[in-house]
């Protein structure tokens, strides 16, 4: 989809989504609910995205500590330093006191891995692009977040059988959610970013017209 902004608003231009991604209150919920099961059969909750964080996969892990916390397990983010897109970021979050202790490096993390640590992957489903590609031989439980992943790629059994492996699997839009199904995946779920429910203008709007022509 594209965003454009002008001095008044933001409008967002896209192609027509799937009826179940608009109504997807039900589909959320229950997605939900299996998380926290998951987070309350956990004593703490590693989050790592891949290397080179963006807003994402940074953004997504902070967000979802919260719940951590809120369900009075220990949360900690994998943060090793090399992301100058979310460095400023991680600098205001340093300055809060509910964030000390909770940045940890790859190497903290191996250590903190026990039997019953629920880790959870956001916004890659490739462990070559994790900050530490052996970090997905650690921890009994793993969950793949916001899984995106294009179907000619489930042609190659390797990557079947890798994602097999995942306790859990959210998808974040249908393409990526029937070809897991297709290819035989049982443990995937669909729960639509959020950008795919938001209003949608088509072609015909001049602005839409101009920003593509710019």
């Amino acid at each position: 989809y594209l965003t454009h902004k002008d001095e008044n608003q933001f409008s967002f231009y896209g192609a027509k989504n799937k009826e179940y991604e608009k109504s997807s209150r039900v589909k959320t919920r229950a997605v939900a609910l299996a998380l926290k099961d998951f987070i309350l059969q956990s004593d703490n909750v590693v989050f790592v995205g891949h290397s080179n964080a963006d807003y994402d996969s940074f953004g997504a892990a902070v967000g979802l500590q919260r719940a951590v916390r809120a369900l009075g397990k220990t949360p900690y983010i994998i943060h090793d330093g090399n992301s100058p897109a979310i460095a400023k970021m991680y600098e205001e979050a340093l300055q809060k006191s509910e964030y000390h202790g909770m940045f940890i490096s790859s190497d903290e993390a191996r250590e903190r891995l026990e039997d019953n640590t629920l880790r959870v992957i956001l916004d890659t489903h490739r462990p070559s692009l994790l900050p530490h590609p052996d970090l997905v031989k650690y921890a009994q439980k793993t969950i793949l977040a916001g899984c995106s992943i294009e179907p000619k790629l489930l042609e190659d059994p390797r990557m079947v059988t890798e994602l097999r492996s995942f306790d859990y699997i959210i998808a974040r839009e249908s393409i990526s959610y029937e070809a897991l199904k297709s290819a035989g995946i049982q443990n995937v779920h669909l729960m639509p970013d959020s950008a795919f429910t938001l209003p949608i203008q088509y072609r015909g709007d001049a602005r839409y017209d101009a920003f593509l022509r710019n």
